[in-house]
């Protein structure tokens, strides 16, 4: 009698037991799949972060270039009683603008004239020989100031432009063009002058345009022992300005730029058929971000979006094998559940099946966190471990991280295809591998970009040395020929390695800082002439590089 309902009970029991471990193994994977989402969103902010920095440093760079040109015009005329129109065309010429210089719509300069001596100026300049290989003469012997917004006004001091190159048919339009009538052009003009530094405006549209293209100028003020001789500038196409400024790799990124005023710039969405520029259509959920740049004392506002190409294929993959893995193993027990046989078999097959969920996550944990190509961590791994090395590092010891870009990648998965690239970087990754230690992490954080952490106990010069080495060797090693498969025929291809190092503690004392240096120092040594190692700027430490 007593056994009825002890016999009964015993699948009772289990079911709930078995209904408990299905509502614990959905929570599990719910908070799995969460995880696994969070972690890659702050992989991709890092890695937009990045990306957006390397943007705001190249525009820095390149707006800090181009100032050089205004202070070598500057150097001209401080250095010269008078300048000529020769002389000028000549100066502008030498610096063949088109090539190295691109966005340069024209250099000009605008002398300062009083307005009670305005129209003798005028006088002056129509009486002056023009000459004979100048492509309009009119515009000096019929001389006249203007507008450039086609609104006259009277300011104190006028400023029409006077020389101009090249002497393009649309910048010969621009001469007599007079900046000070413009409001906006004059506000940027006497800050140029009441500073002496070269001075920005807002989105403007360029005299002599003929379409909606947006632009913006770049004054410096010419002094002579304290007198305001006139203003030179730089008129720039913002399209233009912008083109090739990260060389021919183009960021997985988008982004826009707009003026004090949020008046768009220019934006990587291109431009309409009247050539305004296009605005970036809605982020849909992508990893964003917003910075401040102040270029030539002008703020420009940045906004980076992640591009519909950003996420890798483990970005996309991990969070749906996480929620998969788990509703197997959880429609597994309810089925075990539901049928009340075997019982103790089955908890057996379940306990089995748990291990193997187990085992599952760890292999989605390593495709979340390593790059399928190579095998090697990823960013965000490799990001993680710079940090746990900061933390375990002494003030007293170093280490070294270096940034390792690949010189004429490109060409050859261009020239030899996809499968050729591809096994080109698996090598890549051997001979990086095969340079350090099993405590040290090499990583690929870009399609041919890789990073190298080696944490080392030497501190002052010999972290100095121990990265001389270490840029050096792997200079060399990548430089070596490589026989791929992919091509078949026995033809070898050679690339080339751009490296730039930081060290801890003297390069930077947090992540950002660190990996900041190295690749300003990686830049640097592309910009060198590629092919060599930089070392960041520590000043405390001697370099043989």
């Amino acid at each position: 009698m007593n056994d009825r309902p002890h016999t009964a009970g015993r699948p009772a029991t289990w079911r709930g037991v078995a209904l408990a471990i299905v509502i614990l193994l959905v929570a599990a994977t719910v908070a799995a799949t969460w995880q696994a989402r969070q972690q890659i969103r702050a992989a991709q902010d890092s890695r937009l972060a990045y990306e957006a920095t390397r943007i705001d440093d190249a525009l820095e760079q390149r707006m800090r270039a181009y100032s050089q040109v205004l202070l070598g015009g500057f150097a001209l005329f401080r250095g010269s009683k008078a300048v000529t129109l020769d002389e000028w065309v000549a100066y502008v010429a030498a610096l063949n603008l088109s090539e190295r210089y691109p966005g340069v719509k024209s250099l000009s300069f605008a002398p300062a004239v009083p307005a009670d001596r305005l129209d003798a100026f005028v006088a002056d300049v129509r009486r002056t020989p023009v000459p004979p290989e100048f492509p309009d003469p009119k515009v000096f012997t019929e001389f006249t100031p203007r507008s450039p917004t086609g609104t006259p006004s009277s300011p104190p001091v006028h400023s029409p432009i006077l020389y101009v190159a090249p002497t393009t048919p649309e910048n010969v339009r621009v001469i007599g063009v007079d900046m000070m009538q413009d409001p906006t052009r004059r506000a940027a003009m006497e800050k140029a002058a009441s500073t002496n530094r070269t001075t920005l405006t807002p989105k403007l549209r360029l005299a002599g345009e003929v379409d909606e293209s947006a632009g913006f100028i770049v004054y410096l003020a010419v002094k002579r022992k304290g007198e305001l001789l006139g203003w030179l500038t730089a008129a720039f196409r913002a399209e233009e300005f912008m083109g090739g400024l990260l060389g021919d790799a183009l960021p997985p990124i988008d982004f826009d730029i707009k003026d004090d005023a949020g008046k768009l710039l220019y934006s990587t969405a291109g431009v309409y058929a009247d050539g305004a520029p296009r605005p970036l259509p809605d982020s849909d959920g992508r990893p964003s971000l917003t910075r401040a740049q102040n270029l030539s004392g002008y703020p420009w506002t940045v906004r980076y979006v992640a591009s519909t190409t950003f996420a890798t294929t483990a970005d996309k993959v991990t969070p749906w094998a996480t929620a998969i893995a788990g509703g197997v193993v959880t429609l597994l027990v309810l089925a075990v559940t539901l049928t009340g046989a075997g019982w103790r078999r089955e908890a057996l097959r379940l306990a089995s099946q748990t291990e193997a969920l187990q085992k599952s996550e760890a292999a989605v944990r390593h495709l979340a966190t390593h790059d399928p190509l190579t095998g090697l961590p990823n960013r965000m791994l490799f990001l993680e471990r710079l940090e746990s090395a900061l933390q375990s590092t002494e003030p007293t010891a170093g280490f070294t991280l270096a940034y390792v870009d690949i010189d004429g990648f490109k060409a050859v998965n261009d020239t030899y295809g996809h499968r050729a690239g591809d096994e080109l970087l698996q090598a890549i990754a051997g001979r990086l591998l095969s340079r350090v230690r099993d405590t040290d992490t090499v990583a690929r954080i870009g399609g041919d970009e890789f990073a190298i952490l080696i944490v080392d106990d030497k501190s002052g010069s010999d972290v100095a040395d121990v990265a001389g080495d270490i840029g050096n060797d792997v200079v060399a090693r990548l430089g070596e020929p490589y026989a791929l498969e992919a091509i078949g025929d026995g033809t070898t291809v050679s690339i080339g390695a751009s490296v730039g190092m930081a060290l801890y503690p003297y390069d930077g004392s947090v992540g950002d800082d660190l990996v900041h240096a190295a690749d300003s120092a990686m830049l640097r040594a592309k910009r060198s002439g590629r092919g060599r190692a930089a070392l960041a700027g520590s000043e405390q430490l001697p370099s043989s590089l």
